[in-house]
């Protein structure tokens, strides 16, 4: 049965690096997402398989406040906050190996766009620095890239569950790779 998806979700990461023009720093980072995506499935007849055919977009809002590193070779800190966002379109090939148990890989094509800024100071005196990852004519990084993933639906309790991973280019400047772990579950709103 084809359906349409609300997906908010919440993350934490340990380890971050973002290395902007003149700034590179690490530290850890909080991410709120929210979304909303259609699904049509397609079943192959008398067989266990069927089809996905996938459309979402999302909005990640990243905030951290203690990030460190250099900034134009001196020692620095700073908070980074960054907005991103994802369109996906993807086929999935799922095999059901038991009523409730489904196995996913698949594929797809994703379009992306990344803003992000740096506020912080050095450690020589009191000056503070603002940078960005906008390039020379103020246009931030965006592309269109490949993704694949591999994800398994399963019961939990009374609901279902989904457990996967997405591997994503992002190939601005340089091939960058978002590798996403995620878990899901669903609820019913009415």
């Amino acid at each position: 049965m084809e359906s349409f998806f609300l997906q908010y979700g919440v993350a934490y990461s340990p380890s971050e690096s973002a290395n902007f023009l003149d700034a590179k720093l690490s530290g850890s980072i909080d991410v709120k997402s929210i979304g909303y995506g259609y699904i049509y499935p397609y079943d192959i007849v008398n067989t266990p398989w069927s089809i996905d055919f996938k459309f979402d977009k999302a909005t990640n809002k990243h905030t951290g406040d203690n990030f460190s590193g250099t900034y134009n070779g001196n020692t620095a800190t700073a908070s980074v906050n960054a907005t991103s966002e994802f369109m996906h379109a993807g086929l999935g090939l799922n095999y059901q190996l038991e009523k409730d148990v489904i196995l996913t890989i698949g594929a797809g094509s994703h379009s992306w766009d990344i803003e992000a800024e740096a506020k912080g100071k050095l450690d020589v005196g009191v000056i503070t620095f603002t940078t960005n990852l906008e390039d020379a004519n103020g246009i931030s990084p965006s592309g269109v890239d490949g993704f694949y993933f591999v994800e398994s639906t399963f019961p939990l309790a009374d609901r279902k569950a989904k457990l996967g991973f997405r591997s994503s280019g992002l190939d601005a400047d340089s091939n960058n790779t978002l590798n996403e772990i995620y878990a899901e579950i669903s609820m019913n709103l009415y």
